[in-house]
């Protein structure tokens, strides 16, 4: 059975899931950071955390630029860190407007 490639409201929302995920690991690397000495295991698995959740962003990335068409794509579904930028692109672009 072929699997069918999330919709564009499915990549949007989330994107928006892993920018709140992204905001609370930065929280648990920088707790880490402060309370633990860099080569203690909490530290080095905080920093673990956050490389293997970068590769699972930029894999999502890469494969919404191939999945959505022209100007349903923007690096702005899971690089759009900026809340405010983000609600600016949305306002532009609506979940709605092509599905």
């Amino acid at each position: 059975m072929t699997k069918q490639p999330p919709s564009r409201r499915e990549h949007v929302e989330l994107g928006a899931d892993l920018l709140n995920a992204r905001w609370a690991l930065l929280d648990a690397c920088r707790l880490t950071d402060t309370h633990y000495p860099r080569n203690s295991a909490p530290a080095r698995a905080a920093q673990a955390a956050l490389d293997a959740f970068e590769r699972l962003r930029s894999a999502l990335d890469n494969e919404s630029a191939s999945e959505l068409p022209g100007d349903d794509w923007s690096p702005m579904i899971y690089y759009g860190d900026d809340r405010e930028a983000r609600a600016e692109w949305l306002a532009e672009n609506p979940l709605d407007h092509r599905d």
